[in-house]
């Protein structure tokens, strides 16, 4: 049978990946949200409830994301 096995390397070959902020990544959040929830057509209501909880979330996100950047409690 044939080995299959990885060579060994010495010392880490991983590529770093840089993590976004978590303002970045809830600026992108709200922005997702926004672009799926920020308009709504007719007279839905339940398209009015769901955009409503769409916008909620997306202030909140970045509320919280804006408050551990300076530090604070949320």
């Amino acid at each position: 049978m044939a080995d299959l096995s990885m060579p060994t390397c010495a010392g880490d070959t991983t590529i770093p990946v840089d993590e976004p902020s978590e303002l970045t990544a809830a600026i992108r959040v709200g922005e997702r949200l926004l672009a799926h929830y920020g308009t709504v057509d007719g007279g839905d209501i339940f398209a009015y409830i769901q955009a409503h909880g769409g916008l909620a979330e997306a202030l909140r996100l970045l509320l919280r994301a804006l408050a551990a950047e300076r530090g604070e409690q949320p």
